[in-house]
């Protein structure tokens, strides 16, 4: 995919079916159904979290910035934390396990308002008809 807007919205659709499979987790007592909801929840978490790097380091690059995504990473290391201690404080509380799915899908929700609002889109200003295009490594590459 080398349409940058394209990852962009990928990256947005990602935030929203993490939220709601995490929601809808708690909605059902059906096994296969619950595991394919987790299955989509992880696939669109792990992908927006890597499609959410390349287009922050891209911005960083294209902006004459260093190209460090330590804040980025450590965003990922706090929120493994948070989502700890909100785990162990709902286990003291004996929540039920609709309870629990409940907690981390609005945990989720919150997380993405900054993941949402804070991306930067990858177009140019000033050019509506641009099209922001990556550019990914030559096949040559992919024979190593």
């Amino acid at each position: 995919m080398h349409n940058l807007n394209y990852k962009y919205n990928l990256h947005r659709l990602s935030l929203i079916l993490s939220i709601v499979t995490c929601g809808a987790m708690l909605l059902t007592t059906n096994m296969l159904v619950w595991a394919i909801l987790r299955y989509i929840a992880g696939i669109c978490a792990s992908g927006g979290f890597i499609i959410a790097s390349g287009l922050i380091l891209k911005w960083l690059v294209n902006h004459h910035h260093r190209a460090e995504l330590g804040i980025h990473f450590a965003g990922a290391g706090v929120s493994i934390v948070i989502t700890s201690i909100l785990v162990e404080v709902m286990l003291t509380m004996s929540a039920s396990w609709q309870q629990q799915w409940l907690a981390l899908a609005v945990l989720a929700a919150v997380a993405a308002i900054p993941a949402w609002l804070w991306m930067p889109h990858p177009a140019i200003k000033g050019t509506a008809t641009h099209v922001a295009v990556d550019n990914p490594p030559s096949k040559a590459f992919h024979q190593f």
